[in-house]
């Protein structure tokens, strides 16, 4: 068994548990998450092992970073974003739906052909690109 410890090397919590292994001479391997982050791989793993990513988020806590994901998460304060910034829907660009959802899976494909969606730290498949335009309706 690979046993790997995410933490920050300064924190308490880390060295605890870094301390406790070494007392009982188990192997493991320390990731410093400031200095290396995790892949994509890794995230994924992690957030299956806790059951998702609100298990790792203390929605409670009082940070601008939580304000601001806690923002971004509700449906309300996307929509009034678009308005405040007034952004016109697809519908009001003169888009038709049907048309539109008709090419989705070519724009996906083409996308995925461009490389762009292999920028991101998560693994994107054609079906996420295709989920994220219907999702644009």
């Amino acid at each position: 068994m690979n046993i790997q410890i995410f933490g920050r090397s300064k924190c308490f919590d880390t060295k605890k548990a870094e301390r406790w292994f070494k007392e009982r001479r188990i192997k493991f391997q320390s990731v410093d998450l400031l200095r290396f982050g995790l892949s994509g791989g890794e995230f994924d793993s992690v957030l299956r092992a806790v059951g998702g990513v609100d298990a790792l988020i203390d929605w409670d806590a009082k940070s601008p970073e939580i304000d601001l994901m806690r923002y971004m998460d509700d449906k309300r304060a996307k929509e009034d974003m678009t308005k405040e910034l007034e952004t016109p829907t697809l519908e009001e660009y003169g888009i038709d739906k049907e048309t539109f959802f008709g090419v989705i899976e070519k724009m996906a494909h083409d996308a995925m052909d461009s490389g762009s969606p292999q920028n991101t730290k998560r693994d994107i498949t054609q079906s996420d690109v295709e989920k994220m335009y219907k999702e644009l309706w």
